[in-house]
């Protein structure tokens, strides 16, 4: 919080810009040496989780690589633990095949019909609550 306060108070200069991407790379080293001491299904989407936030955060402040930073870590973390989470659904299972399938079907339908309209709320949020500059 203390990174994202000192980014957010001095946007757009060249300081906001050095402490954000300094501040994404500690939390995703931090996530990363969470990730190397602790393996379990709880621990490994907690830090995937971390790491949209940081995502998020880097497109809410309009900081291309604070973004980046956060893809590159959600990749990796997806990357090493995509055996674990095949290990821990059992997909020889039909009912939860079944139950994958239907969400993913509704998931992507509301996607397809509210897409265009979240996307604009929450442009329009983005805009309400904008980056303070100094």
């Amino acid at each position: 919080p203390m990174i994202a306060d000192l980014v957010l108070r001095s946007a757009n200069t060249f300081r906001s810009r050095c402490v954000g991407v300094l501040g994404a790379l500690l939390m995703c080293a931090a996530v990363g040496l969470n990730e190397l001491f602790y393996r379990g299904l709880l621990p490994a989407t907690a830090d995937i989780a971390v790491a949209l936030c940081i995502v998020l955060f880097g497109y809410w402040v309009r900081h291309r690589w604070i973004a980046y930073i956060g893809v590159f870590t959600a990749a990796c973390l997806l990357l090493q633990n995509l055996g674990d989470f095949f290990r821990w659904f059992n997909f020889n299972n039909w009912v939860l095949l079944s139950l994958l399938g239907a969400s993913s079907i509704v998931l992507a339908s509301l996607l397809d019909r509210y897409g265009a309209a979240l996307k604009l709320k929450l442009d329009k949020l983005r805009q309400r609550h904008p980056v303070r500059s100094v």
